[in-house]
C-alpha cells in the first residue's frame, strides 16, 4: 500500500504550489451584437454582393426556364 504525504513548511512559496491546481478553460463567449465596424460593415457588403450575384443567375436560369415553357406552350397551341 502506497502513501502520499506532503511536507508542509513555513515558506509562502511552497504552500502556494500546494493549492495550485489546473483549472478547464472556460467557454469563449461570442458577442450577439455585431458592431457596425469597418471590418464587418465590408464582410456585409460582401456577403449581400454574393448573394445577389446568385440571385441574378438564378432569376436568369428561371427566365430562360420561362422562355422554353412559353415556346412550348405556343408551339402546342398551333
Amino acid at each position: 500500500m502506497h502513501h502520499t504525504a506532503f511536507i508542509v513548511s513555513n515558506s509562502k512559496s511552497h504552500t502556494n504550489s500546494l493549492f495550485q491546481r489546473e483549472v478547464a478553460r472556460r467557454k469563449v463567449c461570442q458577442s450577439t451584437r455585431i458592431h457596425g465596424t469597418r471590418a464587418n460593415i465590408k464582410k456585409m457588403a460582401d456577403f449581400l454582393e454574393q448573394e445577389n450575384q446568385l440571385l441574378k443567375e438564378e432569376m436568369a436560369t428561371m427566365q430562360a426556364k420561362m422562355n422554353e415553357m412559353a415556346a412550348m406552350q405556343a408551339q402546342v397551341m398551333n
